[in-house]
């Protein structure tokens, strides 16, 4: 299971009960389009069962240039380059 939305629809969900307990939820989270607010990052790398994953694009060129998953640094950093792209 899939899930690919803007983090304020992530946060929408969320709020009607997205993962709550009990529930079937997606395996896997994309958030992107705009900055995931801290709140809603530790929301989903918390979450049980859950593989959350951060994309980024500038929307004049492509949907998604570059990506972040837990677990890669300490900190939360914009990101690196989807595999055949470049960010400067």
């Amino acid at each position: 299971d899939y899930l690919d939305v803007t983090p304020s629809y992530a946060e929408a969900l969320l709020a009607e009960g997205l993962l709550d307990e009990g529930r079937h939820h997606p395996a896997h989270i994309v958030v992107g389009g705009e900055t995931v607010p801290p709140a809603l990052w530790e929301r989903l790398t918390e979450a049980a069962a859950v593989h959350p994953v951060n994309l980024y694009g500038p929307t004049e060129t492509t949907v998604d240039a570059y990506y972040w998953v837990p677990g890669e640094t300490a900190a939360r950093p914009d990101g690196r380059p989807v595999r055949g792209s470049r960010v400067y």
